[in-house]
């Protein structure tokens, strides 16, 4: 996936806010929401939402039961979601039918 792609491209600060980020959503009790300033929603239905860190933002859909994939990334340069952040949550809900043909096929992602 291409987040994966951009996340090993980040400097260790970077990582570690939003491995943070993820640590704070998997620590929540059952059924309590994200802080907004960890975990945004991007788009309603589909369910999209962004992982911050810093300026960074990491897109995700839900898979199914405890399972979000991380799929893109953008840099977050305004208060509002801006164009290219429009674009990226936009590939997310693309690449959803993409991962459910995958998942069905059995065939996953490989980097080249």
């Amino acid at each position: 996936m291409p987040g994966l792609d951009v996340f090993e491209t980040l400097d260790d600060e970077a990582k570690a806010a939003l491995i943070a980020t993820f640590r704070h959503w998997a620590d929540l009790p059952h059924g309590k929401r994200a802080a907004e300033s960890r975990i945004n929603e991007e788009n309603a239905d589909p369910k999209i939402l962004a992982a911050k860190a810093g300026k960074h933002r990491f897109t995700m859909f839900h898979a199914s039961g405890p399972i979000w994939v991380i799929h893109g990334h953008y840099l977050k340069s305004k208060k509002k979601l801006d164009k290219l952040g429009k674009a990226v949550v936009k590939t997310t809900i693309l690449a959803i039918a993409g991962y459910e043909r995958r998942v069905k096929d059995g065939t996953y992602y490989e980097r080249d």
